[in-house]
């Protein structure tokens, strides 16, 4: 029993080393330019021992962005409180934005490789890039159907679903700009006019239900 245990924690071991290398591997220098050779040098460990844990490199990819997607999503979670239709933490989710927006830039440029490297888009990657971009909406979304949950949850769904998609939509433009522009770029300003989105459009969301029961 103490073999099979310290067997188990040395693969666990090397396991770790692997991902670790192909996270900075293939956050540094993309998706095609990361060989199994470069990446079992970082780790130092054989190539052999990649192949044998993840197979490929395409599921080796596909369990690093997994996993920095969770870390991200860990720390990106912010509670999205509304009172009386009104978005009460703006200045809260702003600062959680800003923050991991400038901490973050390695998991974001996986996401990019997956976005623009053909070879990087096999079909196990983009489940798992959806499933962290419905993460994501998720954290926009819940909050937004249990402010309303009093009204038609069809319609309200709908909305967080609309609201959510632009979020996301407007803060992969804002990577993509801050790449492209560099420091011309003011990230705070355009977090912020996110967040204002988000409640200009609660704000909208909740003038419409009343409506909708006032008549």
């Amino acid at each position: 029993m103490a073999n099979q245990a310290k067997e188990k924690t040395i693969n666990s071991g090397t396991r770790e080393k692997i991902l670790q290398a192909a996270y900075s591997c293939f956050s540094e220098e993309g998706y095609a330019s990361s060989s199994i050779s470069k990446i079992a040098k970082r780790a130092k460990v054989l190539s052999g021992s990649i192949y044998w844990a993840f197979e490929t490199k395409e599921k080796l990819f596909s369990e690093v962005l997994r996993i920095a997607g969770d870390e991200f999503l860990a720390s990106l979670k912010v509670t999205v409180r509304f009172e009386h239709g009104k978005l009460i933490n703006a200045d809260e989710i702003i600062a959680r934005l800003l923050e991991n927006f400038g901490t973050g830039p390695e998991f974001l440029r996986l996401f990019l490789a997956v976005a623009v490297e053909p070879n990087a888009g096999s079909n196990e990657v983009i489940a798992v890039a959806k499933d962290i971009r419905m993460q994501c909406r998720n954290i926009i979304e819940e909050p937004i159907l249990e402010a309303f949950s009093e009204y038609d949850q069809q319609y309200i769904s709908q909305n967080a679903q609309r609201i959510s998609t632009m979020v996301i939509q407007l803060l992969d433009g804002l990577y993509v700009a801050t790449k492209i522009e560099g420091n011309e770029v003011n990230i705070q300003s355009y977090i912020s006019n996110i967040v204002r989105f988000i409640e200009n459009e609660i704000q909208l969301l909740s003038q419409q239900t009343k409506n909708a029961v006032s008549i």
